[in-house]
Formats: structure tokens, C-alpha cells, sequence
């Protein structure tokens, strides 16, 4: 239920995408039971699958609205229990993934752009985003929708360079 929550939203109504993994992961923190081993290996799965993202959601609702949310606790979980692993992730690399994959870690790497303040990183992960999405998607989804427009807006206030105006250009 929560992991079909998670995929759902990164699926779907992308402007809520930090709103909505607080809300789900919220749930799942009543629902958690540190001595449960079926619970445990579950945490360990989500981390696995959402971890880097949930870290960048976690630093961008630090840096953008200073709130804790339950982002928070599931990044210290991750921390406690070793989770954290390399956070590098490598556009070519994330290509040659599964879609569901390759589509978590764009995001991951769109908010992350955007915590580090690089428009650059932040523009080619975006224009992945939406090449992500065309994949499954008619251009008239909501989320392609929603990519399309932030990318749009991203390039008209955004000093673009030539390899993102490029891939702009493509869509």
C-alpha cells in the first residue's frame, strides 16, 4: 500500500511530490514497528527503491521551508540503520535503467539540483524527467503536463546552456 502511494505519486501529480511522500510516510511511521522483522525488511526495500529521493525531498523541505515532516525521520532510519549509500547518480547510468528506476532517480536528481542551486543539473534532469515519462505516457498525462511546463518556465527565467537548450529543443 504505501510503496503503490510512492509510485503513484511520482507517477502522477508531480507538483505534490514532497508533500505527498510526507503524507505517506507519515502513515507509514504510525504503521512502523522497529521489532517487527517484516517491517524492518519493508523499511529496508522502501530505502532501497526511494531512499535518495526521500533524501532530497528531506533537504529540500530543510532548505526551502526549514519544517520537520516525517521526511526527516525516515532519512535518520536510513542513517541509523546504514542505508545510506552513495548518493552519486550518473544520468548515463540512470538510462539504461527500468523505467520506474530511471524515472526515481530524475526526480532524484531534479530536487537535488535545485537544493545545490544548479540550474544546469537541475534542466538536464528535468528534460530526463519528461523523456521518462514520454515513454509511458501521451503528452496530454498530467504529469508530462506538469514537466513540460516547469521545463518550459525553467528555460524562459534560466540561463541555459548549450547541451540543455539542445535537449530542450528535442521536446
Amino acid at each position: 500500500m504505501y510503496e503503490g502511494h510512492l509510485v503513484q505519486t511520482i507517477w502522477g501529480e508531480m507538483k505534490y511530490i514532497p508533500d505527498h511522500f510526507a503524507q505517506v510516510l507519515d502513515h507509514f511511521k504510525d504503521f512502523h514497528d522497529e521489532h517487527n522483522d517484516e517491517h524492518q525488511k519493508f523499511f529496508q526495500h522502501l530505502a532501497r527503491r526511494f531512499g535518495r529521493l526521500i533524501f532530497s525531498l528531506y533537504r529540500l523541505i530543510q532548505k526551502t521551508e526549514g519544517r520537520e515532516t516525517s521526511l526527516d525521520w525516515f532519512t535518520e532510519k536510513m542513517v541509523e540503520h546504514e542505508l545510506i549509500g552513495d548518493f552519486q547518480i550518473s544520468i548515463s547510468q540512470s538510462k539504461a535503467m527500468t523505467t520506474d528506476q530511471k524515472l526515481i532517480n530524475f526526480l532524484t536528481t531534479t530536487f537535488m539540483g535545485i537544493c545545490d542551486e544548479n540550474d544546469d543539473n537541475y534542466l538536464s534532469s528535468l528534460i530526463c524527467v519528461v523523456e521518462t515519462l514520454f515513454e509511458w505516457y501521451p503528452v496530454n498525462h498530467e504529469a508530462c503536463e506538469y514537466a513540460m511546463v516547469e521545463m518550459m518556465n525553467s528555460v524562459a527565467l534560466k540561463k541555459v546552456n548549450e547541451e540543455n537548450a539542445n535537449g530542450f529543443i528535442i521536446y
